[in-house]
């Protein structure tokens, strides 16, 4: 199935704050799932969670608390480390390729007025500084896009760096 087929079937969720911490707890014990489902039906689970579940949605949801929302991106890392790192043939033939494209597919865009509210701008930070981490294991390489090296520290740089210490300060 490609993505306007999952959105043919979108479901909507009652309780969202629900989805957010059942998605944190799926990532945190990844590698049980992996253990118990083959890689297919853990492809194909992933698909229907951030495809027709549409969980990028909640992620970028104001109204949910903004420390699940980032506790939520932080526990992504998990699967990459635990799982995929370890898989005998590519992540490109799977939803490991896609995952984080689902994720920001939810983002919408804002206008140029606009300015991203502060739990928004650390929620982004957070993706990249997981996307940062996720590529830098090195059995990733497939992975990596080609104008990116180990890290995308550099573009998060010091601002992100403030946002992300302010946070935990709070």
């Amino acid at each position: 199935m490609y993505l306007g087929e999952f959105e043919a079937f979108a479901i909507s969720v009652v309780h969202p704050a629900a989805m957010v911490a059942n998605v944190q707890a799926m990532c945190r014990n990844f590698a049980e799932l992996a253990k118990i489902y083959s890689p297919e039906q853990l492809d194909q689970g992933l698909w229907a969670i951030f495809g027709t579940v549409r969980c990028g949605k909640y992620l970028f949801d104001s109204a949910i608390n903004s420390r699940l929302r980032t506790d939520c991106v932080e526990s992504m890392y998990p699967p990459f480390k635990d799982v995929v790192a370890r898989r005998t043939t590519s992540g490109k033939d799977s939803f490991y390729w896609m995952w984080w494209d689902e994720i920001l597919h939810d983002l919408d865009p804002m206008p140029k007025e606009y300015k991203f509210g502060h739990a928004t701008l650390t929620l982004v930070v957070t993706i990249f500084l997981t996307l940062s981490r996720i590529l830098a294991i090195p059995r990733l390489s497939d992975l990596r896009p080609p104008w990116t090296g180990a890290s995308l520290s550099p573009f998060v740089g010091a601002a992100g760096a403030s946002i992300l210490t302010s946070t935990a300060k709070n």
